[in-house]
């Protein structure tokens, strides 16, 4: 990352120069900082919400496949037929 800047400012002596010349390198750091900051923590953000989600997906898959293995012990367990739907569930 190159950032760079030019500021007009009276030069009376060197300590003035210096005083400028340091003036100058703080409000650049500040926003180099500013600039590392808002790419670091929204990346930081961005990998974060990747994670949860999918682990939230690779733990819902796991649930419902451990539904689907108990629906299919208590179909053979119960000697009844039952048709399983996600909004119903009907015998017969």
């Amino acid at each position: 990352m190159a950032k760079q800047t030019e500021k007009d400012a009276p030069f009376t002596d060197a300590a003035s120069h210096i005083c400028t010349i340091g003036q100058m390198i703080e409000a650049m750091e500040n926003t180099v900082r500013e600039s590392l900051y808002e790419v670091y923590f929204s990346k930081t953000q961005e990998v974060s919400n990747s994670i949860r989600s999918l682990r939230g997906m690779a733990e819902e898959n796991q649930k419902r496949e451990n539904q689907r293995k108990i629906r299919e012990q208590m179909d053979g367990a119960s000697g009844k037929e039952m048709r399983h739907d996600q909004r119903n569930v009907e015998v017969k």
